[in-house]
């Protein structure tokens, strides 16, 4: 559902809106990819030729989060990111 939402914002959504809706979705699909959501980086990518800010904020939140130093992700999911 957040996708949903996320995908659907309209482009006068405020920054801080879309900023916080993205890190939703990174923390969510952080901890889900590979395993529940195998697809969260061709969605992302996706997302980036439809509507590039969207998409490109997600990539930024998505990436901070990976590389953050929290320990809520193994080193191994971490480096199936990387991967694809």
């Amino acid at each position: 559902m957040l996708w949903y939402i996320y995908s659907n914002f309209p482009s006068n959504v405020g920054a801080l809106q879309r900023d916080k809706m993205a890190q939703l979705i990174a923390l969510i699909g952080k901890r889900e990819f590979p395993d529940h959501h195998s697809d969260y980086i061709n969605q992302m990518l996706s997302l980036l030729k439809v509507k590039f800010v969207l998409g490109i904020t997600l990539l930024k939140a998505t990436s901070h989060e990976i590389c953050s130093t929290k320990l809520d992700c193994s080193h191994q999911q971490k480096i199936k990111f990387v991967q694809r």
